[in-house]
């Protein structure tokens, strides 16, 4: 698993050894994450092109997607 995925496991409070299968689980479940997030920056990226707004506003539309807060 990713060191990256890891380390968030470890912030969202999950052990650093889990039961076997459950790794591969949460592995999966950060790649779905990650591929809808860079999914939501390709089908942005020209939207704000368009709009003439900065690329990094596509981090809100990331939050927004999630229902993540600031």
């Amino acid at each position: 698993m990713n060191e990256r995925i890891k380390e968030l496991g470890r912030q969202a409070g999950y052990p650093d050894r889990l039961a076997y299968g459950t790794d591969l689980v949460m592995e999966k479940f950060a790649e779905l994450i990650i591929r809808e997030c860079a999914k939501i920056a390709v089908e942005h990226e020209e939207y704000c092109e368009i709009k003439m707004m900065p690329t990094y506003a596509i981090d809100m539309h990331i939050l927004e997607r999630f229902g993540v807060e600031e």
